[in-house]
């Protein structure tokens, strides 16, 4: 859905999202479930020192641009050499100069001279996404195979269901503050013998620490005991088992093309709750099949699947079918025309939990007031900091958001003038709308 080839459509979404100025000694670029791209440029200069990559880029979460101060003052220089080194990358990269998009701009402190500044990195760091081409070969590859690993041989089209044993809980631990490799330690010694572990906790701290964090041990079947530990990433795991999922709750999914990373988690987890005796109403969407994006209309866009039921074959092949339908086309989605016809569907909705893309704003957002229901916001792809738009869809619904870091809840409670903190992005209240603080 956003590949290099919509960049307008990209970055005026990224534009939603915070700049800042950082100083620090030296550069380090974070890691995560992203690609970066790194375009250096040489000391006191403009000029690329690498010759042009030859990617296909996805969805696009940051740029990074890294210079170099001695004494944290910018002088007018420093601002004429960093506007030409900005021309230089629109012009690489082949970005017109009326798009926008998030940047953090960081000063590196720990050079004294121009000789220590010169063997420092100077010029970009761009995190991004594989392209949606990459992202659905893997989707439909990778699903297919632990989709197999749940049956426990090779499903076709004569298969009609897949049977998912009982699982049992064995136990549930409230483990306190802990390290990310203590968690690590701890999981690899419970994941065994056809046990599974789903975590839960308040929040992970600056210091990347897990608070009131707590797991629950499960048994299960061989089936579903392979395709977990297949899973190279279960973050959407510890996602989901912070909101409250029961016979009354509808899961709305974007299923268009940047979430594909999250689908295989997604199939794993509906096994597990099936093995635990849940039977959830599930809504897919797409945002309008293969409609052309000048013919979608707000509330009849289309593109919405759903089903209720305990056999995970179905629910993979709803899912499937949706995805194979269509992969979205612009940049927003139609996420509360699912949600209304879902609710039209499903009768005796308490809930609706919604598998968001961060960087998708929805095109409905009219809709919302419309919908009665609250609607628990599961963050995907919010590796660099919460969408503002989400918060205050959030706020308008009284509803709650779910990044991986944190659970955010009670937002009609804060009032105006009031601050809220969300990992380092900070936010405040004004005229019950939430701005950057």
């Amino acid at each position: 859905m956003k590949a290099l080839t919509i960049l307008l459509s990209l970055f005026f979404s990224i534009n939603s999202l915070a700049t800042s100025t950082k100083f620090v000694e030296v550069y380090k670029r974070e890691r995560g479930m992203f690609k970066t791209i790194t375009i250096p440029m040489a000391f006191d200069s403009d000029s690329i020192t690498r010759r042009k990559p030859n990617l296909s880029l996805g969805q696009i979460y940051r740029v990074d641009y890294v210079a170099t101060t001695y004494n944290k003052k910018i002088t007018d220089y420093q601002k004429y050499l960093n506007n030409k080194r900005w021309s230089t990358l629109r012009t690489y990269l082949n970005i017109p100069d009326s798009v926008e998009f998030e940047t953090n701009v960081i000063y590196q402190t720990k050079a004294k001279n121009k000789e220590e500044a010169a063997d420092l990195f100077h010029g970009f760091i761009m995190y991004y996404g594989e392209s949606e081409e990459k992202i659905r070969s893997y989707t439909f590859s990778h699903s297919e195979s632990l989709v197999d690993k749940l049956y426990g041989r090779k499903v076709d089209r004569y298969t009609d269901r897949i049977y998912i044993a009982p699982s049992k809980r064995i136990d549930s631990i409230n483990t306190g503050v802990m390290t990310i490799r203590e968690k690590k330690d701890l999981e690899r010694k419970l994941i065994v013998n056809n046990h599974v572990v789903e975590w839960g906790y308040d929040s992970i701290g600056v210091d990347k620490k897990y608070y009131g964090a707590y797991y629950i041990l499960t048994k299960v079947s061989a089936g579903i005991f392979a395709a977990f530990t297949a899973l190279t990433d279960r973050t959407l795991f510890d996602m989901l088992q912070r909101n409250r999922i029961n016979d009354r709750t509808m899961v709305v999914t974007d299923v268009t093309g940047s979430m594909g990373p999250y689908f295989s988690q997604l199939i794993v987890w509906h096994a597990l709750k099936m093995s635990q005796g849940k039977k959830v109403k599930h809504v897919f969407f797409n945002d309008g099949d293969k409609t052309p994006n000048a013919q979608k209309k707000i509330g009849s866009t289309g593109g919405i699947y759903m089903t209720k039921t305990n056999d995970i074959l179905e629910v993979y092949r709803t899912m499937n079918k949706c995805m194979s339908s269509g992969s979205g086309g612009d940049c927003p989605e139609n996420n509360f025309e699912a949600v209304k016809v879902g609710l039209d569907k499903f009768k005796n909705i308490d809930n609706v939990v919604m598998l968001a893309d961060n960087y998708a704003v929805p095109r409905d957002g009219v809709l919302l007031n419309e919908i009665k229901k609250p609607i628990s916001f599961v963050m995907c792809g919010a590796h660099f900091g919460l969408n503002l738009q989400y918060l205050n869809l959030a706020n308008t619904n009284n509803g709650s958001l779910t990044t991986v870091e944190h659970s955010i809840g009670q937002l009609q409670s804060i009032q105006d003038g009031d601050e809220l903190s969300i990992g380092h992005q900070k936010f405040k209240k004004k005229k019950n709308r939430f701005i950057r603080g």
